[in-house]
């Protein structure tokens, strides 16, 4: 059985609205998908709601795109869920393309490790969605990228799952 991380440490201080954002960003990941309780991210449902509003059309920044994407998901939307995802996706890959000396390194691994699992959620969104192709596209798309930039790539289940699912349905139409 694997051991469960603990929450992410409470912070009542930000000095910018991108640090609170990047905080509730962080509870919700921890709750919604580490330990999977949607009640308890819902806590910060509203929270996110207002920091969302408060940093208006960035329609650039990873961290905003990331936070629309959650909230998108929160509500029920998969379709704005999918959309946001997609804009964090381009803006990370902007990011990489423009940031590909050793100094920022560590960011880049940062970002890796703590967006993996978004990245796997867009895949399954896509799959629930009926859009297969999309969500194995768009994995595929992440794994030349971290490998481009020697980043770890953790969502090789979550493909390899995506890529079963599509070979059972193509076998499954042709009989």
């Amino acid at each position: 059985m694997r051991a469960v991380a603990p929450p992410p440490p409470t912070r009542r201080r930000f000095g910018l609205v991108w640090h609170e954002l990047d905080y509730v960003v962080e509870k919700i990941t921890y709750w919604l998908y580490e330990r999977r309780d949607r009640l308890a991210a819902a806590r910060y449902h509203e929270r996110l709601k207002g920091l969302v509003r408060r940093i208006g059309q960035n329609r650039v920044a990873i961290i905003g795109n990331l936070a629309r994407a959650l909230l998108a998901e929160m509500e029920g939307d998969t379709r704005g869920a999918i959309r946001h995802r997609e804009r964090q996706l381009k803006a990370i890959e902007r990011y990489f393309v423009r940031h590909t000396d050793r100094r920022w390194e560590d960011k880049l691994v940062l970002y890796s490790e703590r967006s993996y699992v978004l990245y796997g959620r867009l895949g399954e969104l896509y799959a629930e969605s009926g859009q297969l192709d999309r969500g194995i596209l768009a994995l595929e798309r992440y794994k030349r990228l971290c490998r481009e930039h020697r980043v770890r790539f953790h969502n090789e289940p979550v493909l390899r799952g995506l890529r079963r699912r599509k070979s059972h349905e193509s076998n499954k139409s042709n009989t």
